[in-house]
């Protein structure tokens, strides 16, 4: 199995200890953390050497995309150059957001596959994959089951990128969306939630309660039967770790760290 964490939540950590990024990154490889994924933005090559000198591999690259309003911006293509700068080939172009008006939905949506269709293509080209995660925003097509397949159904190149706690604010359960998408799910941010109030920024789901966030492995989302069904089908991606919006970072990287300890044990 191999695990990973999101550069941000390094990023957080290194800021609560008030240490370097080096520092960060010795302690997440020390933690049993492999990769990491990262926005776009943050590639650099002085990152690129921190990351290797840490012995640390960039997984997936992300970036958000605004093609309702315009399919034909690809920010300059910065995911692709920002990807080919870290070594990666999994891209996640986020297609963007509903403006909130009910009668430019079907246009903006039409949009976005627009968008990411031809984004989807130039990847290729550059021998990459791109892959769709549920979006955990009330405004964003792809929050649901249905959202992911009206997409993957017009690009059929899309992967997925399986978020194991998004699906939750639409208040659809995990295991029927693995269901549908195991089948060409290459990565997997491993994040769970609680609906026990703490000091992190809860997100509100769709029937109006409130969602935390945690650390992985201490909320309600079967983290565990995801990864077994996962590695009976011979996953060879990433499990990676995300709790953005946490009170905590250095905390719940080092309480991931063990759950993914004790899966690895379990295998």
């Amino acid at each position: 199995m191999k695990f990973g964490v999101f550069l941000q939540h390094l990023q957080m950590a290194a800021r609560e200890q008030d240490c370097g990024l080096p520092e960060i990154f010795a302690e997440a490889k020390s933690l049993g953390y492999d990769y990491v994924n990262m926005d776009c933005q943050d590639a650099s090559e002085e990152l690129k050497e921190q990351l290797a000198a840490a012995g640390l591999t960039v997984w997936e690259i992300y970036d958000n995309f605004r093609w309702a309003e315009d399919p034909e911006n690809m920010n300059d293509l910065r995911l692709i150059r920002a990807a080919e700068l870290m070594g990666s080939t999994h891209l996640l172009p986020v297609p963007g957001l509903y403006s909130g008006d009910p009668e430019r939905e079907p246009t903006e949506l039409a949009n976005m596959v627009q968008g990411l269709a031809a984004f989807t293509e130039e990847a290729g080209k550059h021998g990459m994959i791109c892959g769709m995660e549920d979006y955990d925003h009330l405004l964003s097509p792809i929050r649901t089951i249905d959202g992911i397949r009206f997409f993957q159904e017009r690009i059929p190149q899309l992967q997925t990128f399986f978020d194991t706690g998004n699906f939750f604010i639409s208040c659809e359960d995990c295991l029927e969306a693995f269901a549908v998408f195991r089948h060409n799910t290459v990565s997997v941010h491993m994040k769970d939630r609680t609906m026990e109030m703490n000091s992190g920024h809860p997100k509100t789901r769709t029937d109006g309660s409130l969602m935390y966030p945690c650390a992985v492995g201490s909320g309600i989302i079967p983290l565990r039967e995801i990864a077994r069904q996962l590695e009976e089908q011979g996953f060879t991606g990433v499990y990676a770790a995300e709790f953005f919006d946490t009170d905590n970072y250095t905390r719940d990287l080092q309480k991931s760290a063990q759950f993914f300890k004790e899966l690895q044990e379990q295998k």
